[in-house]
């Protein structure tokens, strides 16, 4: 059976606080949200990408499509029907979604929603129209680690140059919305999480509102989808600070220092100690190394993605 229809969506619904988590892809949205997940009065759902086509529907539309990362929360078809069907308008179905997650795996309706979703802040004005109770994360990570990750996925930028361009946009969503809203969002940094968790995330409770418990510092708040387990590795674990400067040998120098040519200011800004204080500029050779880059790596990896997701939605 759903969620008693008398108490939704009026009352229960008011009682559910979203923690929207965001920031570049790779910078420990999941792994911030398994620890704050793992308390008792909060349920951290998997990545929810959908959420805002959702949440814009003009009228009760919202099989166009089923997007395929809706099948992440484990919910039966069965029950995503009875839900799209008795669901009013695109909020309540994301609040039923949620609930019923909760059910299936905390027991209990949550107080508070954890959504990762690294897009949460290019979202930002639509998720605080639908949500004025949210608080917003926008969690950082050395740009140059950022890389180091991204580069070897079957996702997302291939080369030093692309990463750079590509992670001063992403960051520059949730900076402009803490400019903006400096009441609802809140800046963290990985680094900060790795050197000093319980600090960091008794910071991070106090300004959402929410107690803290030790139990966080296990990470054990969500359990990740097998097909991306690996690139998740740190999920679930003890925060590692050995491991935050790992970029330094996985990149090549040069790769360091086109990263630094374009993201030197920011990297400074931030607070991040940079290693060429003069980085050379890219030559027209890389450049067009890195334009045959997209062409026959990057532009493959994107479409072969888009692919398989619409493979997977028509399952």
């Amino acid at each position: 059976m759903l969620y008693d229809k008398s108490l939704m969506p009026n009352s229960l619904q008011q009682d559910i606080q979203p923690v929207f988590i965001g920031g570049c892809d790779r910078s420990g949205t999941t792994f911030l949200a398994s620890m704050i997940g793992n308390a008792e009065c909060a349920i951290t759902t998997p990545e929810s990408q959908f959420k805002v086509d959702f949440l814009s529907c003009d009228e009760k539309n919202f099989h166009s499509p089923l997007i395929w990362r809706l099948k992440l929360w484990g919910v039966s078809k069965k029950r995503l029907e009875e839900i799209f069907k008795y669901s009013v308008d695109g909020k309540e179905l994301m609040t039923r979604l949620v609930l019923e997650y909760a059910r299936i795996y905390k027991n209990d309706p949550p107080r508070y929603w954890i959504d990762h979703t690294p897009t949460n802040f290019q979202n930002y004005k639509i998720l605080n129209q639908y949500y004025p109770n949210a608080k917003f994360v926008h969690i950082i990570r050395d740009g140059r680690a950022v890389a180091s990750s991204v580069i070897p996925l079957a996702w997302g930028p291939t080369n030093a140059n692309d990463a750079a361009l590509w992670w001063l946009t992403k960051i520059s969503f949730g900076l402009a919305a803490q400019l903006l809203a400096p009441e609802k969002v809140i800046t963290v940094k990985y680094e900060d999480i790795l050197q000093n968790p319980e600090t960091e995330l008794k910071r991070i409770c106090t300004f959402i509102g929410m107690p803290y418990n030790k139990d966080m510092l296990l990470g054990k708040g969500f359990s990740v989808p097998g097909y991306t387990k690996k690139q998740h590795s740190s999920v679930g674990q003890l925060p590692d600070n050995s491991k935050a400067d790992n970029w330094k040998s996985d990149l090549s120098k040069r790769d360091i220092e086109i990263f630094e040519y374009h993201s030197l200011g920011m990297l400074e800004n931030l607070g991040y100690e940079v290693i060429h204080q003069r980085p050379l500029a890219i030559t027209r050779m890389e450049r067009f190394v890195f334009f045959l880059n997209y062409i026959f790596l990057q532009y493959p990896k994107q479409t072969i993605r888009q692919k398989l997701r619409t493979y997977r939605a028509l399952k």
